[in-house]
């Protein structure tokens, strides 16, 4: 079951890296603690980043809604996606990447706004995944492994998620 919604905010210029220090235990009116962005980059249409389960207790249903603006402050474009691991255990990374249908003009900006909702079911780890190799080909990514279920039920729909960075 879950409970305890909260909010929270950021703004990074297009092209900007977010460090840890900006967004670490930023709060709102009611001081709330709030998950941390750890990376977040515009690329095109597309808002990649990864938020850290900074908290002692999983959290779940991670929301991220980002609003993009022009050079004036003028709101050009909104999108919204849920990290992409439904459970995030304390100290643990997600995902997520929210696809923006307008057109961006040069030196946007963007706010992202995040909620969640505290767990109170710590649900067991039954998922193992390993990785075996990786490799880049022409226009495309590719990595081998396996997901392996150690949970004593069936696993009817299992989804894996990869980060990439490039080199910078």
């Amino acid at each position: 079951m879950s409970v305890n919604s909260t909010y929270a905010q950021i703004v990074v210029t297009t092209g900007g890296n977010i460090s840890s220090p900006i967004f670490n235990r930023t709060v709102s009116e009611d001081s709330e603690p709030r998950p941390d962005i750890l990376y977040s980059a515009l690329h095109s249409d597309t808002i990649v980043g990864e938020v850290l389960n900074n908290f002692t207790y999983p959290i779940e249903l991670v929301h991220i809604t980002a609003s993009v603006y022009d050079k004036n402050g003028v709101i050009v474009a909104t999108g919204e996606y849920n990290a992409n691991d439904y459970q995030i255990k304390p100290g643990m990374r997600s995902a997520f990447h929210i696809f923006l249908d307008e057109k961006l003009p040069s030196n946007s900006k963007y706010t992202l706004t995040t909620s969640f909702e505290k767990s109170e079911d710590d649900k067991a780890a039954a998922l193992l995944l390993s990785v075996d190799s990786n490799s880049k080909g022409p226009g495309s990514y590719k990595v081998l492994g396996e997901v392996i279920n150690q949970g004593p039920d069936d696993a009817n729909s299992v989804k894996v998620s990869g980060i990439f960075y490039d080199m910078n």
